[in-house]
C-alpha cells in the first residue's frame, strides 16, 4: 500500500488532470486506487503567533492564550499540552466551518471567552495526528493563511500487488501516467555537485555475501546541520503518510517515496575503522535495532557491519549505535539492493515490517535507480543540510547488473489476449514503459527489460504489459465460446465422489480444513514425523504442512462446540503432507477421517437417541468398505497411533490397501484442544485404493439350497481378539460361508484370563441340501482347529 499525493504526481508528470481522472487514468493501468482522501485547510485558518499561554482560572488542564494572527490579538482557550509561548499555530477563528458539525464560533470555556481554536493536524485533515496542537513552520507568517502554505491535495492510497514493486514510488505510479497518458515524465535526479577529496580515502565497503547483497552504494556528505526541513519537503512528507523528523532523516524518506529505494545515513563517526562490511549474521548473534529492541539473529541474516560491531540489519532497520543525532556532521549515505527472498525471511521470522523492507522484498531498482537515488539525496543534504558532497561514489558490485532479454512472437499477444496488434503497435506500447526494443525479425522482436521490473521474465509477461496498455476495457468481450460440457471424471475423482456420497447418505458432514497447520499440532500429534516448513508463512499458526487430519478435524470440532453446535458427525478426505528424504517433494497420500461426537441419532418420538460410540464408527466404516468401496475390512489391536486414543482402539486395513486407526481419542488431545465430551475418530490412509485400479465386481447366482445354521461358543484368553477365531473357522471348510461374532461374556463361571466369544455360523453347499450328519461334522473340525491352535473350549 501507498499514498500518492496528487500535487506531487502532476510536478513529475505534465498532465493537468484532477484526481477522479487520475483515478481512472492508474485503475486503467492495472494499479488498484482503494481510496481518496482530500486534503484542504478550510480559508478562516490562519497563522497564529502564540505571545503568551497562562493557566486558565477555572480549569487545570486549559491554558489561555493570546494568539497574534495578523496585527490582532485573539484570547483564545486551548487544551492542548503542548502549546508554548512562540509557536506558529494555525488558529481557526470565529466562522470557520472545520467539518459538518463544528462552525467556530465566540464561546464561553468555563468563564472565560475563547475567540477561535488552535487545530491539530486531524482537526484540518491533514494526517490523523491528534496529541497536541500543529506546529506551523517558522518561516509561515502569522495572519496568512494556512492553506497558502498547505495547498488544497488529494491523496490516493493504491494497493500494490506483490510482483509490480516498481510502483511503490512516486516515479513508478508517474512512468505509469506518462505511459497511460502520452505525456512526459520530466528529469527526477539532481545531479550532485561534489566538493574535494576521495571517498575511496575516507571508507570502503566489502561485499562477503555477494548473493544477499549484488550491489551497494555509499557516498559521505560532510559538515552538515541537523535541523528542520524546509516547508515543501514536509508538505510532501506528510502528505504520503511520514512524519517528518529532521533534514537528513527526511530526505532519505524523500528519496524512499520519489524513487521507491530505501535509504540509510549512518553517522560517519560511529563507523568503526571507516569500513562497512555486508556480511551474514553469526549463530546467535545478538542485535539491538533503532526501536531499542534486542533482536536475535541467525546466519541466514545479512548485517551491515563496521570494522568492529553491526551497525544495521540489512534493508529493514538501522541500529541505535549509528543513528544520526542532533550533533551528527558527517553522514555516509548507504543505497543498496538486497536480494527480497533474504529480506522476507528475516522480516518474517523477526515480525519486524518497515517501509525499507516492504520494497526490498519486493525488489528495488539495482542499476540507474540506485546511482539517481544516492547522488540525489547527497545533492540535497548539500542545500538543505548545508553540506558538502566528498569526490566520488562507493559502488561495490561483485557482478554486472545487466538487463534481462525477452523475445515476443507479433502472433502470440492474438493467441493470448483474442486482440490484434502489430508489431509496430507492440513495440509502441512497451517503449513507452521504458521496454526497449533491440532487434526484431518478422517473426520476433527482442526486447531489453529494464531492472526495476523484476515481473517481466518470459513472453507471457510482455504481452500482459501490452494488454494492459491496450486497455482490458477495450478488448471486446467474445460472443461465443467453446465448451466441452461432457467431460467423464477421473478414476481417483470418481472414487473419491462414492466415498463422499456414502458417508454423506449416512449422516455425515463433510468439511474441508486447510493444509497449512501449527508446529504444535506435529509435536502433539505425530512427534515422530518430520513436517513440510512453509518458508514464507503467513502466521506461526499456518507454518507448516499437516502431519495428519486429526488436528484440524479437532480445531473444527472446537469450533462447533464453542458455538454450541453440538452432535457432530463430520469426515473428510484429503491429504496430508510427509517429507521424502533427498527429495524437494513430499508423499501427498490421501487420508479419510471420520469423527463423531455427542449422539449419532438425535432423541425423537420413537425412542432414545443413540449416542456415538466404537460401534456405531465402526459400522459407518463397514458401510464404506462395502458400498466404497473400501473392500474388506480387518481390525486388529492398536499398536500405530496408539497415543491417539485410550480405552478403545483398533487398525484398520482392508485387502484393497486401505490402512489406518479408529478408536476413542485420548482426554489429553481433546484437553488440547478445550473439547469436553467423548470423541470417536478414524482416519484411514485411502491413496492406493484411489490411485489403484477398481477391481472389477464379481457375481454368482442366488443359493438354490438352504442353508445350516449353527451356534459357537468358545471359552479362550482375554487376549485373544474374535476375528482371529472367525477367520480360522473360515478355512475348515468350503462349505463355511459366514462367520459372524454375536455374543462377549465375562464373569463368573469363567476361568481368571479367560473370555467367552459366540458366533454364529452358516453352512451351505453350492450342489446339494446339507444333512445333518454334514454339517455336525464340519462342526466338529472347527472345534478342534480351534482347539489345537488357540486353546479354545467349546463352552457348554
Amino acid at each position: 500500500m501507498m499514498n500518492v499525493s496528487c500535487n506531487w504526481l502532476r510536478e513529475l508528470v505534465d498532465v493537468d488532470l484532477d484526481p477522479e481522472a487520475l483515478v481512472k487514468v492508474l485503475t486503467g493501468a492495472g494499479i488498484e486506487v482503494t481510496a481518496m482522501a482530500r486534503r484542504a485547510v478550510p480559508s478562516g485558518v490562519v497563522v497564529g503567533l502564540v505571545k503568551t499561554v497562562a493557566r486558565h482560572p477555572n480549569a487545570d488542564k486549559l491554558s489561555l492564550c493570546t494568539v497574534d494572527v495578523g496585527g490582532q490579538d485573539l484570547q483564545v482557550v486551548c487544551g492542548a499540552p503542548n502549546v508554548a509561548q512562540g509557536m506558529r499555530v494555525p488558529c481557526a477563528t470565529v466562522g470557520t466551518v472545520l467539518g459538518p458539525e463544528m462552525t467556530i464560533s465566540k464561546a464561553k470555556i468555563r468563564g472565560v471567552e475563547s475567540f477561535g481554536m488552535l487545530c491539530s493536524e486531524r482537526e484540518l485533515g491533514l494526517s490523523d495526528d491528534h496529541s497536541g496542537i500543529m506546529a506551523l513552520d517558522p518561516e509561515c507568517r502569522p495572519g496568512a493563511r494556512v492553506n497558502e502554505y498547505y495547498p488544497d491535495d488529494a491523496v490516493l492510497t493504491i494497493e500494490v500487488t506483490p510482483n509490480r514493486g516498481d510502483c511503490l514510488s512516486m516515479k513508478g505510479v508517474a512512468r505509469e501516467v506518462a505511459a497511460a497518458t502520452g505525456k512526459r515524465l520530466r528529469p527526477l535526479a539532481v545531479p550532485v555537485k561534489e566538493g574535494g577529496g576521495r571517498i575511496a580515502d575516507d571508507i570502503s565497503v566489502t561485499i562477503e555475501h555477494a548473493e544477499g547483497c549484488p550491489r551497494y552504494l555509499g557516498r559521505l556528505v560532510r559538515g552538515v546541520t541537523i535541523g528542520p526541513s524546509p516547508l515543501w519537503l514536509k508538505n510532501r512528507l506528510s502528505a504520503c503518510g511520514m512524519r517528518p523528523i529532521n533534514n537528513v532523516v527526511d530526505i532519505t524518506n524523500y528519496i524512499l517515496l520519489l524513487f521507491g529505494q530505501p535509504m540509510h545515513a549512518f553517522d560517519y563517526r560511529q563507523i568503526g575503522g571507516r569500513a562497512i562490511i555486508v556480511k551474514r549474521a553469526a549463530a546467535s548473534q545478538t542485535f539491538i535495532t533503532l526501536d531499542n529492541t534486542s533482536r536475535a539473529l541467525t546466519p541466514q541474516d545479512l548485517l551491515i557491519c563496521d570494522a568492529e560491531r553491526a551497525v544495521a540489519l540489512a534493508g529493514i532497520m538501522g541500529g541505535q549505535n549509528s543513528e544520526i543525532a542532533e550533533d551528527t556532521k558527517d553522514v555516509f549515505l548507504e543505497c543498496a539492493f538486497f536480494q527480497p527472498a533474504g529480506i522476507r525471511i528475516t522480516r518474517k521470522r523477526l515480525g519486524l515490517m518497515t517501509d525499507a523492507a516492504f520494497r526490498f522484498e519486493r525488489g528495488v531498482d539495482p542499476a540507474e535507480g540506485l546511482e539517481e537515488a544516492i547522488d540525489t539525496a547527497a545533492e540535497l543534504m548539500r542545500t538543505l543540510a548545508g553540506g558538502m558532497v566528498v569526490s566520488g561514489r562507493i559502488d561495490a558490485c561483485p557482478a554486472p547488473i545487466r538487463p534481462r532479454a525477452v523475445s515476443l512472437r507479433p502472433s502470440r499477444i492474438e493467441r493470448v489476449l483474442g486482440i490484434e496488434v502489430s508489431a509496430d503497435q507492440a513495440v509502441s506500447y512497451l517503449e513507452g514503459l521504458g521496454i526497449r526494443c533491440v532487434s526484431r525479425t518478422p517473426e520476433s522482436l527482442a526486447f531489453s527489460v529494464p531492472a526495476y521490473r523484476h515481473d517481466i521474465t518470459q513472453e507471457v509477461d510482455l504481452i500482459e504489459e501490452v494488454g494492459r496498455r491496450y486497455g482490458y476495457d477495450n478488448i471486446p468481450t467474445a460472443q461465443y465460446a467453446t465448451v466441452a460440457l461432457d467431460q467423464p471424471s477421473q478414476d481417483i475423482e470418481r472414487r473419491s465422489d462414492r466415498i463422499r456420497d456414502v458417508l454423506a447418505f449416512a449422516g455425515l458432514n463433510e468439511i474441508m480444513t486447510p493444509t497449512l497447520a501449527p508446529e504444535k499440532w506435529r509435536a502433539l500429534l505425530t512427534p515422530q514425523q518430520d513436517a513440510v516448513k512453509v518458508l514464507n508463512p503467513v502466521s506461526p499458526d499456518l507454518a507448516q504442512m499437516r502431519t495428519a487430519l486429526l488436528g484440524s478435524m479437532l480445531q473444527a470440532l472446537a469450533h462447533n462446540l464453542n458455538r454450541r453446535n453440538l452432535n457432530n458427525r463430520l469426515f473428510e478426505l484429503g491429504p496430508v503432507y510427509l517429507p521424502k528424504a533427498g527429495q524437494q517433494l513430499p508423499d501427498e497420500p490421501e487420508r479419510l477421517a471420520v469423527l463423531l461426537e455427542g449422539d449419532f441419532l438425535p432423541r425423537s418420538w420413537m425412542g432414545t437417541p443413540t449416542p456415538s460410540s466404537f460401534h456405531v464408527l465402526k459400522g459407518l466404516l463397514e458401510r464404506a468398505a462395502v458400498l466404497g468401496p473400501l473392500g474388506t475390512l480387518s481390525y486388529k489391536p492398536c499398536a500405530d497411533r496408539a497415543e491417539w486414543f485410550e480405552d478403545e482402539a483398533a487398525e484398520v486395513a482392508s485387502d484393497l490397501g486401505v490402512s489406518g486407526v479408529m478408536g476413542k481419542v485420548a482426554g489429553r488431545l481433546l484437553q488440547a484442544f478445550e473439547i469436553k465430551g467423548t470423541v470417536y475418530y478414524a482416519e484411514l490412509d485411502v491413496g492406493k485404493l484411489l490411485a489403484g485400479a477398481e477391481p472389477l465386481a464379481k457375481y454368482r447366482a442366488l443359493a438354490r439350497f438352504p442353508a445350516v445354521e449353527r451356534d459357537l461358543a468358545f471359552v479362550v484368553a482375554e487376549d485373544l481378539p474374535a476375528v482371529s477365531l472367525a477367520a480360522e473357522m473360515r478355512t475348515v471348510s468350503d462349505l463355511v460361508e459366514s462367520v459372524e461374532a454375536f455374543d462377549l461374556y465375562h464373569g463368573k463361571n469363567l476361568p481368571q484370563g479367560r473370555k467367552s466369544l459366540a458366533y454364529s455360523l452358516r453352512l451351505r453347499s453350492p450342489e446339494r441340501t446339507l444333512t445333518d450328519p454334514e454339517a455336525d461334522e464340519v462342526v466338529k473340525r472347527i472345534v478342534a482347529t480351534l482347539k489345537a491352535k488357540f486353546g479354545a473350549d467349546l463352552r457348554g
